[in-house]
């Protein structure tokens, strides 16, 4: 998101679509799935960039307007006198496409970058400093705010790194670098787990999907049965000498 919202980098064609693609490739999928894959994460991009932008804009732009003094006209006034202006209303409909129109008119319209006099570009911060000023972008400049902000606790930092390290003493080296970084991202991220995306297990094939781990085999070579493995486990747990043989061997 934040990248959708910097004035050098907002284009994903080379960035953020090309990075979906071949992460796709690499897990087998082909181009055509490949490219709905990409066209799933522009529209969940940009459905989290509207709901910030009426999350920053419903406070200001929603505010209930001030009261329409009232004007009084006598009888010939009132055939001749232009008809009351009412207070424009602005509704979550017309708010949400007022929205809609200006990130889509952000991401259509380039906008330069101000560089210095030795040629280094102007930061983030100050762009939208400067664009806040301009009537075109409004509700974006609020939601760069939000985006590009600093925190000043760094205690999300650290509840994320003690889920990291809860997963990594509980498995020990069993997980790669790569599998601890996707679990910390999902475990903070619960909207992205959908279990509606498992494919189900066919009736009769719960075996082929159990993993290796769980099952132990047995060989197939053993003199013994199954039946006379198991009575000797029993007989582990059972003694074969009478309750007075027992007692007499007590005493």
């Amino acid at each position: 998101m934040q990248q959708r919202l910097h004035p050098i980098y907002k284009c994903p064609r080379l960035s953020l679509n090309a990075v979906v693609v071949l992460v796709c490739r690499q897990h087998g999928l082909d181009t055509r799935e490949a490219c709905t894959k990409r066209d799933r994460v522009n529209e969940k991009i940009r459905e989290k960039l509207l709901t910030l932008m009426k999350t920053v804009a419903e406070p200001i732009d929603a505010a209930e307007p001030p009261p329409t003094p009232i004007t009084y006209f006598n009888e010939l006034e009132t055939l001749f006198a232009p008809p009351l202006r009412r207070p424009q209303v602005i509704t979550s409909d017309r708010m949400q496409r007022h929205n809609a129109e200006e990130l889509d008119r952000w991401n259509d319209d380039p906008i330069e970058v101000e560089r210095s006099p030795n040629g280094t570009p102007e930061s983030v911060l100050s762009f939208w400093r400067r664009i806040e000023h301009q009537s075109d972008f409004k509700v974006l400049s609020r939601a760069a705010r939000v985006l590009f902000a600093i925190p000043a606790s760094s205690c999300q930092i650290e509840r994320d790194f003690s889920v990291s390290g809860s997963m990594v003493t509980a498995q020990r080296t069993s997980l790669s670098q790569h599998n601890i970084d996707m679990c910390s991202f999902l475990n903070r991220n619960r909207e992205f787990v959908d279990l509606l995306q498992c494919e189900p297990i066919p009736k009769g094939t719960h075996r082929r999907h159990t993993p290796s781990c769980f099952t132990y085999p047995l060989d197939l070579d053993m003199d013994m049965t199954i039946d006379d493995f198991a009575d000797e486990i029993l007989a582990n747990f059972i003694s074969n000498s009478s309750l007075c043989e027992e007692e007499k061997d007590s005493i």
